[in-house]
């Protein structure tokens, strides 16, 4: 592991220090959907948020801090992100639950 973790630090990290990326990608934490692969982006060609549902909280000064609002203010502010993508899929388990969707294909 530890030749491929030096491969990688040579290659990767280099290569993208100080990159102001296009994209934010926002995206269910589904394993059967990647975000870069449907896209065919390289590595750090986006910024991508994996959540389940691929949802974003609404904002509140009184709730709790949001781990969503944090990676997005980051983008923004810190990586120049010039477009959010909110990526969604078909029978999403989170967005059926939260719709209160029986599942018909089981």
């Amino acid at each position: 592991m530890k030749p491929g973790y030096c491969l990688f630090s040579t290659y990767m990290c280099r290569r993208y220090v100080c990159v102001h990326m296009q994209y934010m990608i926002i995206a269910c934490c589904d394993s059967r959907v990647d975000p870069c692969t449907v896209l065919n982006l390289p590595p750090g060609e986006a910024f991508v948020l994996r959540n389940i549902g691929n949802m974003v909280p609404a904002y509140s000064a009184q709730s709790a801090c949001s781990s969503a609002a944090s990676a997005i203010e980051y983008a923004v502010l810190h990586l120049k992100v010039k477009h959010l993508v909110v990526m969604g899929h078909s029978r999403c388990g989170a967005v059926k639950a939260l719709m209160g969707i029986e599942d018909r294909f089981k």
